[in-house]
């Protein structure tokens, strides 16, 4: 029988914890990026266009005020939310969903406020979804699903990046926000 012997090398075993680390988080992004759960909701694929999704530029954008400081950059920007604060009881309210310009030519982006809403089956209720926002532009003024008592929710705003050539991109972003209602 023969014994083996060896000497542990303290940083060699930093480096593989960590490298298993990496590859453990890749590997639920990249189980997330293809989950229906983190598709965008949307029309049934348009049968004329052939476009996934049916998806189509939002008619209620309006142009975005320049930001002379602006430029383009590799990746998608995408703006972020801490707080949204909306009157009660009225569908229709003023918002900011805003894709930046630094996004010109390269992605649109389509905007979904969500609810948290641990009893739905999801774990959020839509209250509204936005077409295509182009860059420059943004959605100023939304009509949701329903309107809210006054008070204070979890929310989210999913942001779905899309190419020009209105495809999505596999990754997307939800920023967690407070939605003030008052």
């Amino acid at each position: 029988m023969s014994k083996f012997s060896f000497k542990i090398n303290k940083r060699l075993v930093k480096i593989l914890a960590f490298g298993m680390v990496v590859l453990m988080l890749g590997s639920v992004l990249a189980g997330c990026a293809g989950c229906n759960g983190c598709a965008p909701s949307g029309p049934d694929p348009d049968t004329t266009t052939g476009k996934p999704g049916g998806v189509v530029f939002d008619p209620s954008q309006g142009d975005k005020p320049q930001d002379p400081e602006a430029t383009g950059a590799p990746g998608v920007a995408i703006p972020g939310w801490a707080t949204l604060t909306i009157p009660p009881n009225q569908k229709t309210v003023n918002c900011g969903f805003e894709n930046p310009i630094a996004n010109q030519g390269n992605y649109h982006l389509s905007f979904e406020l969500r609810l948290i809403d641990p009893s739905k089956p999801n774990g959020y209720e839509v209250l509204f979804t936005s077409g295509l926002v182009e860059a420059g532009k943004g959605i100023y003024e939304m009509t949701m699903t329903r309107g809210l008592e006054a008070g204070t929710y979890p929310a989210m705003v999913f942001v779905q990046p899309y190419y020009t050539d209105m495809t999505p991109t596999a990754n997307n972003a939800q920023t967690a926000i407070q939605l003030i209602v008052k």
